[in-house]
């Protein structure tokens, strides 16, 4: 016969075994959530990173498909074209440069190589469209350099180091 007042449950041995069970499920499943979490911001900085880079080469290849009279240049010294100076001045307007070969015979010597034409149309430069639109590679920094008029700003955003650039004028 059974007693009026027995109690059925857990043993003090059972409830430290679920508890531990429930701890180390608890800790595997936080630790992989928080990997994934990384690995989501990760790849949300690599898919900005190649937006950025998407969005340089499309506009670069846009302006340089509709400009004119273009102008490749080498240089050790990059301060004529990139600060002050008139870019119409120091690249005469009617006169087309050629480069076939990228950025010069000994390209290695070389810290700056660049591109300049005339805009197609009025979007960037000033109404006359007369503007020279200005893309120079640093090689130190690794930066490609869009200069209009007397401004110059980084193409591209400054995670990205470029390896290397060649412009082929023919």
């Amino acid at each position: 016969m059974k007693s009026p007042y027995s109690q059925s449950g857990f043993t003090l041995i059972e409830m430290i075994v679920s508890l531990a069970i429930f701890g180390i499920v608890v800790t595997i499943s936080v630790g992989a959530l928080l990997v994934l979490v990384g690995t989501n911001q990760r790849l949300q900085g690599e898919q900005s990173i190649m937006t950025n880079l998407s969005f340089a080469l499309d506009s670069m290849t846009r302006e340089i498909r509709t400009g004119s009279a273009y102008w490749c240049f080498s240089s050790l010294n990059s301060n004529q074209y990139t600060e002050g100076g008139d870019l119409d001045t120091l690249l005469p307007d009617t006169q087309v440069r050629d480069c076939s070969g990228g950025h010069g015979n000994n390209s290695n010597a070389w810290r700056y190589h660049g591109l300049a034409f005339i805009e197609g149309g009025d979007s960037i430069s000033d109404s006359t469209g007369e503007d020279r639109i200005l893309y120079l590679y640093d090689k130190e920094e690794k930066i490609i350099y869009r200069r209009v008029g007397t401004s110059k700003q980084s193409l591209v955003s400054e995670e990205i180091n470029i390896v290397d650039v060649d412009f082929f004028v023919t």
